[in-house]
């Protein structure tokens, strides 16, 4: 695109005017570290455990309906709590919860 706002060819300087005709609109497009061009990245996931690569179509889904709070995480609990309580105050955090 030109200054003007119109379209030029890079190679000839020639005016392009019609799409599919002159030329096309590609979309947005990737490009690897090496300076490849490809329009769909491919999305790779990688186990935390054994390093193992996969992609989404290979893994499975599934629902986990059990939670478990860790000692990290009750640690953070009170943490919070104590962080609440010296901001709002005792009374105000008891209104509040009922």
């Amino acid at each position: 695109m030109d200054t003007n706002g119109n379209f030029t060819c890079p190679k000839c300087g020639e005016p392009v005017k019609q799409i599919g005709v002159d030329y096309i609109k590609v979309g947005v497009n990737y490009s690897c570290h090496n300076g490849h061009i490809f329009p769909y990245p491919e999305h790779l996931y990688k186990c935390v455990e054994c390093i193992e690569e996969f992609t989404e179509e290979e893994s499975k889904l599934f629902d986990v309906y059990k939670y478990e709070i860790l000692d990290e995480g009750k640690t953070s609990l009170v943490i919070c709590d104590t962080l609440e309580q010296e901001h709002y105050g005792a009374s105000e955090i008891e209104s509040i919860n009922n």
